[in-house]
């Protein structure tokens, strides 16, 4: 899924979209990706409260800090709640603007 602008409303509306309910939910093993353009790199910095542009081209955020910065992210499926699960979200940066998150959830 690929957006012009990183806004937190539809980043979260498109992640929400993104969960469906698969067996290796339940060991929070699932896989989810979110990709985007966003041209300016100071915007993306900006959105993620890293003071500046981003300096890196892969990045691991722990989930607290991507869902402070993000918003709160889950979603219902079969009678339960899915969240983002592990230690941390994958972020990868591209100089063209391209981004990447991705991580795993489960119930």
């Amino acid at each position: 899924m690929t957006v012009g602008f990183p806004d937190h409303s539809h980043l979260s509306t498109c992640y929400k979209r993104t969960l469906q309910w698969k067996l290796s939910c339940k060991a929070g093993t699932a896989k989810w990706s979110y990709d985007g353009v966003c041209a300016d790199p100071v915007v993306f910095g900006t959105m993620l409260g890293l003071g500046g542009p981003p300096t890196w081209k892969m990045h691991k955020m722990p989930i607290d800090d991507f869902e402070t910065r993000i918003g709160h992210l889950d979603a219902s499926a079969r009678y339960s709640h899915l969240y983002l699960k592990g230690p941390h979200v994958n972020i990868r940066w591209s100089d063209s603007g391209e981004f990447k998150f991705s991580g795993t959830y489960g119930a």
